[in-house]
């Protein structure tokens, strides 16, 4: 329904470009805070690249803590860490993604290269564990490398037009930490907006040039609630949004996640649409489902119509064919948490620490609790190593083929490594050999 007045369009428009005035006519403000001249990736003049190694086999014990806004928001009250570090490694800088900015960090020090937040009043909660957020992705577009988070903003009213929520999207340069462009995005006439409340968002992932936004009503009138909004970062607007579908995993051109009813007790499906355009490529009927990602083509996914209590098919993202998957006796949950080593394996917790074939879900091994032997808190996995920590809370490694010990040990338990820096829960440390 069309708003009266000014519109929700044209006071977007307006907030926009006054956006970019700003920008463009000022220096300061929250334009990046650039410390030190950049060379190629980010690293500071002069300083020497740091070495890579291919596995990460182990790790700095200490290195470069992360800022105090990242943390906080992945903590519970007891300071445990409940997610993983929403940190990409890009060059020389790790790129975090935040409640209330996008922060530019250099890998080798820690200090802030840039600290961008949205023009607008943000509406994201910053006072509560956000389990929601995402490692901020990078994307080519137009031949320039971008990194890119989304806000929601409210957008003041202005004559007869109500204030409402919108998304403001930052595009920073990934490899020199400046900003490069931000957007005020409306969201669809047809998307749910919290009723004086607030609203969550993270960008799920990028296929090709489209950025793929998880929104969520985290307070008000529809809490609880979520959907997808896919943003065309060449054209920089909505390209498809879908109100009711909660993105869960991206992988071969396509969004997969579950569509709620009208009602809460209303049956909901499982379905998968292309990210480019939206349209949907294949649906399925479902009882209380939970889907998790296997790999970048296959989901694993239980509360299928017709399946038996607690089965779990693998689904393959591009055609939506099903194959049953074993789970060994010793460790008869579906994994709720999953990695991908970027290679061959991934890694799930379930009811015990599985090994599972990224193409199939078939199940290579299993460590589960017994007398000989402990099941390890997972970390992350990378290129043939799954890292870990033991209950007396020391790094361990185990081989991501076999899941036999590693016969190094690491020295730190890192989330995410790119082969020269490894993110732990608290701290950005070099990757030693």
């Amino acid at each position: 329904m069309a708003r009266q007045g000014m519109g929700r369009g044209a006071a977007t428009m307006a907030a926009g470009l006054a956006v970019l005035a700003a920008v463009t006519a000022c220096s300061g403000g929250s334009a990046p805070r650039t410390q030190a001249t950049a060379s190629p990736g980010g690293r500071e003049a002069g300083r020497p690249a740091a070495a890579a190694h291919d596995p990460a086999v182990t790790f700095a014990g200490h290195g470069a803590a992360l800022p105090e806004a990242v943390t906080t928001d992945i903590e519970d009250s007891t300071t445990s860490t409940l997610i993983a570090p929403p940190v990409t490694l890009h060059g020389d800088l790790a790129w975090a993604a935040t409640s209330q900015g996008l922060l530019a960090l250099d890998a080798a020090t820690g200090e802030t290269r840039a600290d961008l937040r949205p023009e607008g009043r943000s509406t994201e909660p910053s006072n509560s564990p956000r389990t929601d957020l995402k490692p901020p992705p990078v994307a080519t577009v137009s031949g320039q490398a971008l990194v890119v988070q989304t806000f929601a903003v409210t957008i003041p009213g202005q004559g007869t037009t109500k204030a409402h929520t919108a998304l403001e999207l930052v595009a920073a340069d990934a490899d020199t930490a400046r900003q490069a462009w931000r957007q005020v995005i409306d969201l669809p006439d047809d998307f749910p907006e919290a009723d004086g409340g607030s609203l969550r968002t993270a960008v799920m992932g990028i296929d090709g040039t489209t950025a793929v936004v998880r929104v969520k009503a985290a307070s008000g009138y529809g809490s609880g609630d979520a959907g997808t909004v896919a943003i065309d970062l060449a054209a920089r607007k909505v390209a498809w949004d879908a109100p009711k579908l909660d993105p869960a995993a991206m992988g071969a051109g396509q969004v997969v996640g579950v569509v709620s009813g009208p009602h809460s007790w209303s049956p909901k499906t499982l379905e998968a649409r292309a990210a480019a355009t939206g349209a949907q490529t294949w649906s399925k009927d479902t009882d209380n489902p939970s889907v998790v990602a296997v790999g970048p083509s296959l989901v694993l996914a239980r509360g299928l119509k017709g399946m038996a209590f607690g089965a779990v098919d693998g689904i393959e993202i591009g055609s939506g064919r099903e194959t049953p998957v074993q789970l060994p006796e010793t460790a008869p949950a579906p994994p709720g948490y999953c990695v991908y080593d970027q290679r061959s394996v991934t890694v799930c917790v379930g009811s015990s620490l599985l090994g599972l074939d990224p193409g199939s879900g078939a199940v290579l091994w299993a460590v589960s609790n017994d007398p000989k032997r402990e099941s390890p808190r997972l970390t992350g996995a990378w290129h043939g190593l799954v890292y870990g920590e033991n209950r007396a809370g020391e790094p361990v490694a185990l081989d991501a083929r076999t899941g036999k010990d590693a016969e190094t040990p690491p020295g730190a338990a890192p989330y995410w490594t790119d082969g020269r820096y490894a993110v732990t829960a608290k701290e950005i440390v070099a990757v030693t050999g």
